[in-house]
């Protein structure tokens, strides 16, 4: 099995950089439990294609205005890379390792065509503080760390067209 980690960058290097050490954390739990895994970064600005490229993450440049087309044009290059999941990221979040965890003891079942957290963590957009955030309701899941199985993905993507 192979995970696919996607995120958009723009601004903030310092938050993007507390991400990319999660990235190598999570990375790191995956590998523990036999799963192989890579990273894409969608990048706007030479300084985060720099910092992506040194540690060894895929780079996909692309403009970053409108956001919408930067994340759909990100979503077509996801599908050039050999994965089973997909997770998503944005450049502000972190997961623990208990997520990772739960996440790994049932991606093999096959009704796990998607994945995601109701918590989560992130940095404000100032780079001032960290805040957890929960859902509210039962069921919803946050877009951190959100994932989709490939099938899935490119029957929707089908299905979308």
């Amino acid at each position: 099995m192979k995970v696919l980690i996607h995120t958009l960058v723009w601004k903030r290097p310092e938050a993007t950089e507390i991400t990319y050490k999660g990235f190598d954390r999570i990375q790191e739990r995956l590998k523990e439990a036999g799963i192989d895994s890579e990273v894409l970064v969608t990048s706007s600005e030479p300084e985060h294609t720099a910092k992506a490229t040194d540690r060894g993450y895929n780079v996909f440049e692309y403009k970053n205005l409108p956001v919408a087309e930067k994340y759909d044009a990100a979503m077509h290059e996801t599908l050039n890379y050999e994965w089973d999941f997909l997770m998503g990221m944005d450049s502000n979040n972190l997961l623990s390792d208990d997520f990772i965890k739960r996440w790994v003891e049932k991606s093999n079942q096959e009704e796990n065509r998607f994945f995601g957290s109701s918590s989560f963590i992130a940095l404000d957009s100032k780079n001032e503080y960290m805040f957890r955030y929960k859902t509210r309701r039962v069921n919803i899941l946050s877009n951190v760390g959100k994932g989709i199985r490939r099938d899935v993905w490119e029957h929707m993507r089908k299905v979308g067209s």
